[in-house]
């Protein structure tokens, strides 16, 4: 379902306050075209009327600066995904200073599986009565550290929003 122009204001309200509240640095990077693949000209959800209204309400009440953000890309997304993808990759490595550039997943060295990476970190308590269970990525054989990679998968499947940063 589409939201309108006066459903987006409402919207944005809320996350403006939320982003407001951020001590963390943040970029809310968005297409100006549309907010998805459906929302561009000719598409079923295209409203040019409450998308500006989404970007405008967006500049108007988030409170940019140095570390906070609202970046608007002259993309489309049907056109544009692996352009899109890279500038939130971009994005976001800008506002992570602690991941290298020059990381290549294929031929950097990675923890074997049976390494204990935390120590005590993963309990072999029986949980059947509540409790938390904590988890290292060794747990997920199948997750894949390369950030470029999974946000060009993520473009791909049309999901162009990306948050870094704590937002409650």
């Amino acid at each position: 379902m589409r939201t309108t122009a006066d459903e987006n204001k409402k919207f944005v309200a809320f996350i403006a306050e939320k982003l407001n509240k951020s001590t963390s640095k943040v970029r809310v990077c968005l297409p100006q075209s549309g907010i998805s693949a459906l929302d561009e000209l000719g598409k079923p959800f295209y409203d040019p009327e409450a998308t500006s209204t989404l970007l405008n309400e967006l500049e108007r009440l988030v409170e940019t600066n140095e570390d906070r953000q609202i970046l608007v890309f002259i993309i489309l997304l049907d056109q544009g995904v692996p352009e899109f993808a890279n500038a939130l990759v971009d994005s976001f490595l800008k506002i992570s200073p602690n991941i290298s550039k020059d990381f290549d997943p294929l031929t950097e060295e990675h923890p074997r599986s049976d390494q204990d990476l935390c120590g005590e970190c993963i309990s072999r308590k029986d949980f059947s009565g509540g409790g938390t269970i904590s988890s290292t990525p060794v747990n997920f054989p199948e997750a894949r550290p390369d950030a470029n990679a999974v946000v060009l998968d993520m473009a791909n499947e049309v999901l162009p929003v990306s948050f870094t940063g704590t937002l409650f």
